[in-house]
């Protein structure tokens, strides 16, 4: 009939007891050590096998922004607002962290808190900018969107005055 199906195991997959499940159900697994990934499935196919914590500990900053616009622009705020707690919490100066933060803010009505985000977004924009963080690069558009925006608002004044 059809050809089996053979899988490479990492050696450090073999207590999970995921390999033993897999011959268990027909599938010839070897192990060895795997440069990358926990299994090798076929000819530079490799599968990372990771928990929903330790996948979301793995993201960083750039992704977490685009998932945050993703699920904003969906209408999935609690999950924009989850992607943007946790950039602001591993920074609290982050220009995207800031700017999205300040429009979700906006979105459920919130002008005051917008305002506030406003205000730390400006007095951050020249050491972060200095930092010339890639995110920045790829996210050209809208940090600019988010200082016009900070500049034009309530934010404006405020970063004048100091307060």
């Amino acid at each position: 009939m059809g050809r089996s199906l053979n899988i490479l195991a990492d050696v450090h997959e073999l207590p999970s007891g995921v390999p033993g499940r897999l011959a268990a159900l027909g599938v010839e697994v070897e192990s060895g050590a795997l440069a990358a990934g926990d299994y090798c499935v076929a000819r530079g196919v490799l599968v990372e096998r990771k928990s929903v914590l330790d996948l979301h500990d793995s993201l960083d900053m750039d992704l977490r922004y685009d998932l945050a616009r993703i699920a904003e622009v969906t209408g999935a705020l609690p999950l924009a607002s989850a992607q943007t707690d946790t950039i602001l919490a591993k920074n609290p100066n982050h220009l995207l962290g800031l700017g999205m933060a300040a429009r979700l803010a906006r979105a459920r009505g919130n002008s005051q808190r917008a305002d506030q985000l406003d205000r730390r977004l400006l007095a951050a924009e020249q050491s972060e900018l200095a930092l010339g963080r890639e995110e920045y690069r790829l996210h050209k558009t809208d940090v600019d969107s988010a200082l016009a925006r900070a500049r034009r608002g309530g934010g404006k004044a405020a970063a004048r005055t100091g307060g």
